[in-house]
């Protein structure tokens, strides 16, 4: 496998084994992989927009907004992880079981506090169950000491000063 980087992008070549094609067996792929700082952009782009959501005083009547981008939030923090291993932050390892949670499972994460206005996550127990094939004993408790009932707004502003210093 070669790499070779062109652009500002990382560019692996790799080969393609059991292509029927004789025309084609033995011709290279070639794979072009985000650059992190699109990533970072991606990740920082949808705390963003949570964060201008959720601050919107009737933002309980823009619900579909404020859980878009979290869960978007979530996801490009998940890729992140395992692009750059932003893993021994106990934030991260939350964040992730619940994105695991929430995208496999279809379930929301967040909810919106009546007296509060405050989005925060959910108890653990309101969550999807995991499934049973990826225990995950160590997420579930971080979640529940890190994230669950407590302002997503705090959780994205404590990731986001970790995204920013990525290079």
């Amino acid at each position: 496998m070669a790499e070779e980087s062109k652009q500002g992008h990382d560019v692996t070549v790799v080969a393609v084994p059991g292509i029927a094609s004789a025309r084609a067996f033995g011709t290279p792929k070639v794979t072009v992989t985000m650059p992190i700082e699109w990533m970072k952009a991606g990740f920082l782009g949808a705390a963003k927009r949570f964060e201008t959501a959720a601050s919107d005083p009737a933002s309980a009547g823009n619900a579909r907004d404020v859980c878009i981008a979290a869960q978007e939030a979530a996801q490009w923090l998940d890729s992140l992880d395992e692009r750059v291993d932003l893993g021994a932050d106990t934030h991260v390892q939350a964040l992730r079981f619940v994105r695991n949670s929430t995208h496999h499972q279809w379930g929301a994460a967040i909810y919106q506090e009546p007296e509060t206005g405050d989005w925060l996550w959910y108890q653990r127990a309101t969550l999807p169950l995991p499934d049973p094939k990826f225990p995950n004993k160590r997420g579930e408790r971080l979640y529940d000491q890190v994230l669950a009932e407590r302002p997503v707004r705090t959780t994205f502003q404590h990731l986001r000063s970790k995204v920013e210093k990525l290079t």
